[in-house]
């Protein structure tokens, strides 16, 4: 029954689905028209293979080539590493300059793309029996990397190395038999030899009119540990400096991977 007004209800016409020809007599689609053709897989695998082995390969090659260029500067620094100690035991002004030279050249290496882990792979190789000098350099490179790391500047950063490449130097007052059974020390030898040899450098470098006083710390503190249960004077936390404590890490980490015969 209609009311007055309304119009009679208008019914949607229906329409039919209207089909392309050609795809209706194909039939409904199965589930293999969703997938892509095996064949096409099958010949991309293989060369996307190919050309990751080849990206490997020339990365490889590059990186090696990379880390002999490094290794060579890096012998370079320590034959003239091995010139600057008697001259600095003696007190010798070109003694530290040479060292100054030294730590600069260690700072422009590292300051290179990827130099750093090139120079990783380089610490704690055996391929020269000059283990004094390389202790040194090791040590000196490794604070070098975290002084960067850190953002000090250049200077200081470069104190900070200069104080890590000598702080062994009072060790040259011990007779070199001596040097060598390091590891085999007992607790009485072992005692007075971290106490006496910070104490010994200390002397060495005092020569040296220009000395930076922040190396010198290095040089007289780098056994002290945060405790107090360090040596010489068994200084604790807040009293031992930043960079002190810096080639504290580096040295024990260095020694570590030198093996159980360091100290």
């Amino acid at each position: 029954e209609l009311k007055w007004g309304q119009s009679e209800p208008i019914e949607a016409p229906v329409r039919e689905p209207v089909q392309d020809p050609e795809v209706a007599d194909q039939g409904p689609p199965d589930e293999s028209s969703f997938l892509k053709s095996p064949s096409q897989e099958e010949k991309k695998a293989p060369e996307d293979l190919i050309q990751r082995k080849v990206a490997q390969h020339h990365a490889f090659h590059t990186y090696q080539d990379h880390l002999q260029k490094v290794g060579i500067q890096f012998q370079e620094v320590v034959q003239e590493a091995k010139h600057i100690m008697q001259d600095v035991i003696s007190g010798r002004p070109r003694g530290l300059r040479t060292a100054q030279k030294i730590v600069g050249d260690l700072y422009e290496i590292l300051d290179e793309a990827d130099n750093s882990r090139a120079l990783l792979n380089l610490i704690g190789s055996n391929e020269t029996n000059e283990e004094f000098f390389l202790h040194a350099l090791n040590v000196c490179s490794l604070s070098l990397m975290v002084g960067q790391d850190l953002g000090l500047t250049r200077e200081d950063t470069e104190i900070l190395a200069l104080g890590a490449l000598f702080h062994d130097v009072g060790e040259l007052k011990f007779p070199a038999e001596q040097l060598l059974r390091k590891g085999s020390m007992s607790p009485s030898e072992r005692k007075v030899f971290l106490s006496s040899h910070p104490k010994y450098g200390e002397e060495i470098v005092n020569k040296l009119s220009n000395f930076p006083y922040e190396a010198k710390e290095i040089i007289c503190h780098h056994h002290e540990r945060l405790n107090g249960s360090g040596f010489p004077t068994g200084r604790k936390d807040a009293q031992i400096s930043t960079f002190t404590k810096i080639v504290m890490v580096m040295d024990e980490d260095e020694e570590v991977c030198q093996g159980p015969d360091a100290v």
